[in-house]
C-alpha cells in the first residue's frame, strides 16, 4: 500500500527540465569508450566467474565446503575492502599506478592460485584476487566520466552494461566447463593481462590523473 501511494506521488512530481537529464540530440559512442566497453567486458568474466563458479572452483581445487564458502567470502570481502581503501587514500595520494598494475597482480594471484595445493594460501590468493580486481570496475567509470565529462551518464550506464555482458557470457560459456580448472585460470590470467595493456593504451593522453 505504501509502494503504491509512493509510486502515485512520483507520477504525479513535475521535473525542472535541466542540461542534466538532456543527452546530445546526435553523438555517437567515442572509439575510446569503446575500449573501456571492452576493458569492463574482460573484468565481468572474471568477476562472473567467481560469482557464479567460485565454489565450485575451489572444491575443484581440494577445498571442502566450508573452506570454499570461506575463499569466496574473502573474495568479495577483498574486493570490499579494496574499494573502502581505494576512496579514503585517493582523496590525498596519486593511485593511479596501481590502479594500472592491479591487473597483473590479479594475474599473478591467479596463478598461483593455479598451481597452490595448501588450503591456507588458496583462500588467501581468494583474498588477493578480490582485493586487487576492487578497484578496476569503480576505477574505470571514474576515469571514463572524466575523460568524457559531458557524456557523464552515458559512461556510467555504458560501462554497467559491459560488466553484465561480460557476467553474461561467461556464465553460459563456463557451464560446460566448471571442471576444467586449469583452462578457466588460464583464461582469466590472459583476461587480465588484456585488461592491463588496455588500461596502459588508454592512459596515453589521458586525464587519468584526475580521476586517481
Amino acid at each position: 500500500m505504501h509502494i503504491s501511494i509512493a509510486f502515485a506521488v512520483f507520477l504525479l512530481l513535475k521535473l525542472e527540465k535541466g542540461t542534466f537529464f538532456e543527452l546530445p540530440g546526435d553523438f555517437k559512442i567515442p572509439s575510446k569508450l569503446w575500449l573501456f566497453f571492452i576493458t569492463i567486458v574482460l573484468y565481468g568474466c572474471t568477476e562472473g566467474t567467481f560469482g557464479s563458479f567460485g565454489a565450485i572452483i575451489l572444491k575443484n581445487q581440494g577445498l571442502d565446503n566450508s573452506k570454499a564458502s570461506l575463499g569466496l567470502s574473502l573474495f568479495w570481502g577483498g574486493i570490499a575492502l579494496n574499494r573502502l581503501l581505494f576512496g579514503i587514500f585517493s582523496r590525498k595520494n596519486d593511485l593511479s599506478y596501481l590502479f594500472l598494475f592491479s591487473p597483473l597482480a590479479v594475474a599473478g594471484s591467479l596463478l598461483m592460485l593455479l598451481f597452490a595445493s595448501n588450503v591456507n594460501i588458496i583462500v588467501l590468493m581468494m583474498f588477493l584476487i578480490g582485493f586487487f580486481m576492487g578497484s578496476i570496475f569503480p576505477g574505470s567509470i571514474g576515469w571514463g566520466t572524466v575523460e568524457f565529462p559531458t557524456l557523464s551518464v552515458v559512461v556510467s550506464g555504458f560501462l554497467m552494461a559491459a560488466n553484465q555482458v561480460g557476467t553474461g557470457i561467461i556464465t553460459n560459456v563456463l557451464g560446460s566447463l566448471s571442471d576444467q580448472t586449469n583452462i578457466i585460470f588460464q583464461f582469466l590470467i590472459v583476461c587480465m593481462i588484456l585488461i592491463c595493456l588496455l588500461l596502459f593504451y588508454l592512459k596515453r593522453n589521458s586525464k587519468i590523473k584526475e580521476a586517481f
